[in-house]
Protein backbone atom coordinates (compact mmCIF):
# COMPACT_ATOMS: atom_id res chain seq x y z
CA UNK A 1 0.00 0.00 0.00
CA UNK A 2 1.50 3.14 -0.76
CA UNK A 3 -0.22 7.07 -0.38
CA UNK A 4 0.12 8.78 -3.79
CA UNK A 5 -1.73 12.17 -2.59
CA UNK A 6 -2.82 13.45 0.26
CA UNK A 7 -5.38 16.43 1.19
CA UNK A 8 -6.52 16.89 5.07
CA UNK A 9 -9.41 14.44 4.55
CA UNK A 10 -8.54 12.58 1.39
CA UNK A 11 -6.54 9.91 0.52
CA UNK A 12 -5.57 8.09 -2.41
CA UNK A 13 -4.74 4.68 -2.66
CA UNK A 14 -3.05 2.97 -5.27
CA UNK A 15 -2.19 -0.45 -4.96
CA UNK A 16 -3.73 -3.30 -2.89
CA UNK A 17 -5.46 -1.82 0.18
CA UNK A 18 -8.66 -2.58 2.67
CA UNK A 19 -10.34 0.04 5.18
CA UNK A 20 -9.32 -2.91 8.26
CA UNK A 21 -5.93 -1.78 7.02
CA UNK A 22 -5.86 1.74 7.14
CA UNK A 23 -7.92 1.59 10.24
CA UNK A 24 -5.05 -0.43 11.55
CA UNK A 25 -2.70 1.55 10.49
CA UNK A 26 -4.15 4.71 12.33
CA UNK A 27 -4.52 3.31 15.63
CA UNK A 28 -1.40 1.89 15.70
CA UNK A 29 0.43 5.41 14.99
CA UNK A 30 -1.07 6.51 18.26
CA UNK A 31 -1.56 10.21 17.54
CA UNK A 32 -5.27 9.44 16.83
CA UNK A 33 -7.64 10.59 19.84
CA UNK A 34 -10.72 11.31 18.63
CA UNK A 35 -13.41 8.83 17.18
CA UNK A 36 -13.22 8.29 13.06
CA UNK A 37 -14.32 6.25 10.47
CA UNK A 38 -12.56 5.01 7.20
CA UNK A 39 -14.97 5.66 4.06
CA UNK A 40 -14.24 4.28 0.33
CA UNK A 41 -15.55 6.88 -1.49
CA UNK A 42 -14.46 4.98 -4.82
CA UNK A 43 -17.31 2.09 -3.23
CA UNK A 44 -19.58 4.65 -3.34
CA UNK A 45 -19.69 5.73 -6.87
CA UNK A 46 -19.24 2.22 -7.89
CA UNK A 47 -22.71 1.26 -6.01
CA UNK A 48 -24.31 3.93 -7.39
CA UNK A 49 -23.45 3.31 -11.12
CA UNK A 50 -24.80 -0.25 -10.51
CA UNK A 51 -27.65 1.13 -9.11
CA UNK A 52 -28.64 3.29 -12.34
CA UNK A 53 -26.98 -0.10 -14.46
CA UNK A 54 -29.58 -2.27 -12.79
CA UNK A 55 -32.65 0.54 -12.11
CA UNK A 56 -31.97 2.85 -14.36
CA UNK A 57 -35.51 4.58 -14.61
CA UNK A 58 -35.26 4.54 -10.58
CA UNK A 59 -33.89 7.29 -9.15
CA UNK A 60 -32.30 7.31 -6.46
CA UNK A 61 -32.80 9.43 -2.68
CA UNK A 62 -29.83 9.42 -0.76
CA UNK A 63 -31.02 9.66 3.01
CA UNK A 64 -28.45 12.41 4.37
CA UNK A 65 -29.40 11.19 7.75
CA UNK A 66 -27.81 8.15 7.29
CA UNK A 67 -23.78 9.60 7.11
CA UNK A 68 -24.29 13.75 6.17
CA UNK A 69 -20.22 14.02 5.60
CA UNK A 70 -19.90 16.77 3.23
CA UNK A 71 -17.81 14.84 0.87
CA UNK A 72 -20.16 11.84 0.59
CA UNK A 73 -22.67 13.88 0.50
CA UNK A 74 -20.61 15.97 -2.18
CA UNK A 75 -19.90 12.94 -4.04
CA UNK A 76 -23.03 12.15 -4.74
CA UNK A 77 -24.22 15.29 -5.52
CA UNK A 78 -21.57 15.16 -8.17
CA UNK A 79 -23.37 11.87 -9.57
CA UNK A 80 -26.72 13.17 -9.70
CA UNK A 81 -28.34 11.58 -7.04
CA UNK A 82 -31.53 12.82 -4.98
CA UNK A 83 -31.63 13.74 -1.26
CA UNK A 84 -33.83 12.55 1.22
CA UNK A 85 -33.71 15.51 4.02
CA UNK A 86 -35.21 15.25 7.32
CA UNK A 87 -34.36 18.76 8.38
CA UNK A 88 -33.75 22.10 8.17
CA UNK A 89 -30.14 21.29 8.57
CA UNK A 90 -29.80 18.86 6.23
CA UNK A 91 -31.66 20.89 3.58
CA UNK A 92 -29.17 23.43 4.31
CA UNK A 93 -26.13 21.19 3.94
CA UNK A 94 -27.30 19.62 0.51
CA UNK A 95 -28.19 22.84 -1.07
CA UNK A 96 -25.29 24.58 0.10
CA UNK A 97 -23.16 22.24 -2.34
CA UNK A 98 -25.19 23.41 -4.93
CA UNK A 99 -28.12 20.90 -5.53
CA UNK A 100 -31.04 21.74 -6.94
CA UNK A 101 -34.25 21.83 -5.02
CA UNK A 102 -36.21 19.58 -7.12
CA UNK A 103 -33.55 16.87 -6.10
CA UNK A 104 -34.48 16.65 -2.44
CA UNK A 105 -37.38 15.24 -0.63
CA UNK A 106 -38.47 17.00 2.67
CA UNK A 107 -38.94 13.18 4.41
CA UNK A 108 -39.60 13.34 8.41
CA UNK A 109 -42.68 11.49 9.94
CA UNK A 110 -43.01 15.22 12.09
CA UNK A 111 -41.62 17.95 10.86
CA UNK A 112 -41.97 21.26 12.29
CA UNK A 113 -43.73 24.20 11.17
CA UNK A 114 -40.83 26.35 11.03
CA UNK A 115 -38.48 23.54 9.11
CA UNK A 116 -41.47 23.33 6.61
CA UNK A 117 -41.81 27.08 6.01
CA UNK A 118 -38.06 26.81 5.56
CA UNK A 119 -37.85 23.89 2.97
CA UNK A 120 -40.87 26.09 0.80
CA UNK A 121 -39.02 29.14 0.78
CA UNK A 122 -35.45 27.06 -0.01
CA UNK A 123 -37.56 25.52 -3.42
CA UNK A 124 -37.90 22.21 -1.76
CA UNK A 125 -41.17 21.49 -3.20
CA UNK A 126 -41.69 17.37 -2.74
CA UNK A 127 -42.48 16.05 0.90
CA UNK A 128 -43.51 12.63 2.30
CA UNK A 129 -46.74 12.61 4.62
CA UNK A 130 -48.53 9.32 6.43
CA UNK A 131 -50.64 10.33 8.92
CA UNK A 132 -53.69 13.11 9.03
CA UNK A 133 -51.34 15.43 10.68
CA UNK A 134 -48.68 16.36 8.50
CA UNK A 135 -51.79 16.94 5.93
CA UNK A 136 -53.06 19.30 7.88
CA UNK A 137 -49.35 21.02 8.61
CA UNK A 138 -48.57 20.73 5.11
CA UNK A 139 -52.12 22.80 4.31
CA UNK A 140 -51.20 25.50 6.75
CA UNK A 141 -47.65 26.05 5.73
CA UNK A 142 -47.09 24.78 1.89
CA UNK A 143 -50.30 24.05 0.11
CA UNK A 144 -48.58 23.99 -3.00
CA UNK A 145 -46.26 20.64 -1.85
CA UNK A 146 -46.08 17.90 -3.75
CA UNK A 147 -46.78 14.87 -1.80
CA UNK A 148 -45.78 11.48 -1.73
CA UNK A 149 -47.25 9.29 0.73
CA UNK A 150 -44.96 6.66 2.39
CA UNK A 151 -46.20 2.93 3.03
CA UNK A 152 -45.18 1.18 5.82
CA UNK A 153 -43.04 -1.65 5.57
CA UNK A 154 -42.49 -4.29 7.72
CA UNK A 155 -39.78 -6.07 7.55
CA UNK A 156 -40.07 -8.69 10.04
CA UNK A 157 -36.21 -9.84 9.83
CA UNK A 158 -34.52 -6.26 10.05
CA UNK A 159 -32.17 -5.09 12.92
CA UNK A 160 -34.09 -2.14 13.19
CA UNK A 161 -37.63 -2.62 12.01
CA UNK A 162 -38.68 0.73 11.08
CA UNK A 163 -42.28 0.20 10.19
CA UNK A 164 -42.90 1.18 13.48
CA UNK A 165 -41.74 4.37 13.02
CA UNK A 166 -42.79 5.00 9.32
CA UNK A 167 -45.35 4.79 7.25
CA UNK A 168 -49.21 3.79 7.09
CA UNK A 169 -50.61 0.78 6.36
CA UNK A 170 -51.55 0.57 3.09
CA UNK A 171 -55.03 -1.11 3.41
CA UNK A 172 -56.00 0.68 6.57
CA UNK A 173 -54.76 3.68 6.02
CA UNK A 174 -53.61 4.82 2.87
CA UNK A 175 -56.94 5.05 1.09
CA UNK A 176 -58.10 7.23 3.99
CA UNK A 177 -55.06 9.39 3.73
CA UNK A 178 -55.42 9.76 0.03
CA UNK A 179 -58.98 11.02 0.09
CA UNK A 180 -58.37 13.23 2.59
CA UNK A 181 -55.63 14.74 0.45
CA UNK A 182 -57.77 14.73 -2.47
CA UNK A 183 -60.42 16.20 -0.26
CA UNK A 184 -57.78 19.84 1.40
CA UNK A 185 -56.68 20.10 -2.27
CA UNK A 186 -53.12 19.01 -2.11
CA UNK A 187 -51.03 17.72 -4.63
CA UNK A 188 -50.39 13.98 -5.08
CA UNK A 189 -46.86 13.52 -7.29
CA UNK A 190 -47.81 9.31 -7.26
CA UNK A 191 -50.01 9.50 -10.59
CA UNK A 192 -48.01 9.11 -12.94
CA UNK A 193 -46.04 6.27 -10.71
CA UNK A 194 -48.93 4.05 -10.25
CA UNK A 195 -50.77 4.37 -13.74
CA UNK A 196 -47.09 2.56 -15.04
CA UNK A 197 -47.93 -0.24 -12.28
CA UNK A 198 -49.12 -3.64 -13.56
CA UNK A 199 -52.67 -3.79 -12.74
CA UNK A 200 -52.77 -6.36 -10.07
CA UNK A 201 -50.25 -4.16 -7.64
CA UNK A 202 -52.71 -2.59 -4.32
CA UNK A 203 -51.40 0.98 -4.98
CA UNK A 204 -52.93 0.50 -8.56
CA UNK A 205 -56.23 -0.98 -7.84
CA UNK A 206 -56.99 1.75 -4.84
CA UNK A 207 -55.89 4.70 -7.36
CA UNK A 208 -58.20 3.35 -10.06
CA UNK A 209 -61.10 2.48 -7.79
CA UNK A 210 -61.42 5.66 -5.83
CA UNK A 211 -61.17 7.53 -9.47
CA UNK A 212 -63.81 5.45 -10.94
CA UNK A 213 -65.96 4.99 -7.78
CA UNK A 214 -65.39 8.72 -5.81
CA UNK A 215 -68.55 10.46 -4.07
CA UNK A 216 -69.78 13.62 -3.14
CA UNK A 217 -70.37 13.66 0.55
CA UNK A 218 -74.18 14.38 0.53
CA UNK A 219 -74.93 17.75 1.91
CA UNK A 220 -71.65 19.01 0.69
CA UNK A 221 -69.53 20.25 -1.97
CA UNK A 222 -66.73 18.01 -1.78
CA UNK A 223 -64.68 16.92 -4.75
CA UNK A 224 -63.96 13.40 -5.76
CA UNK A 225 -60.51 12.08 -6.57
CA UNK A 226 -60.70 12.54 -9.86
CA UNK A 227 -62.36 15.75 -10.08
CA UNK A 228 -59.23 17.32 -8.16
CA UNK A 229 -56.87 15.49 -10.33
CA UNK A 230 -58.48 16.78 -13.29
CA UNK A 231 -58.00 20.40 -11.87
CA UNK A 232 -54.28 19.72 -11.07
CA UNK A 233 -53.84 18.72 -14.62
CA UNK A 234 -55.83 21.78 -15.85
CA UNK A 235 -53.29 24.07 -13.77
CA UNK A 236 -50.29 22.46 -15.55
CA UNK A 237 -52.14 22.78 -19.06
CA UNK A 238 -52.35 18.76 -19.45
CA UNK A 239 -55.13 17.23 -21.21
CA UNK A 240 -56.81 15.23 -18.58
CA UNK A 241 -58.00 12.84 -21.26
CA UNK A 242 -53.99 11.86 -21.92
CA UNK A 243 -52.61 12.28 -18.64
CA UNK A 244 -52.27 8.29 -18.77
CA UNK A 245 -50.34 8.11 -21.86
CA UNK A 246 -47.91 11.20 -20.75
CA UNK A 247 -47.24 9.28 -17.86
CA UNK A 248 -46.29 6.01 -19.19
CA UNK A 249 -44.03 7.90 -21.81
CA UNK A 250 -41.96 9.26 -19.14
Amino acid sequence: MRVVEEEPRVVVMEGSWSAERVIRDIVEDGVQEDPFYVMDLGEVVARYRHWKELMPRVEPFYAVKCNDDKLLVSTLAALGAGFDCASKAEIQLVTGLGVRPDRIIFANPAKPASHIRYASAAGVISMTFDSETELLKTKQYMPHAQLVIRIRCDATSAQCPLGIKFGCDPVAEAPRLLKLAAVMGLNLRWSGHVVRMPNERLAKRLFYSELMNGKRKQGGQFLRYKDVQKRHLANCNIDSTRWEMLAKDR
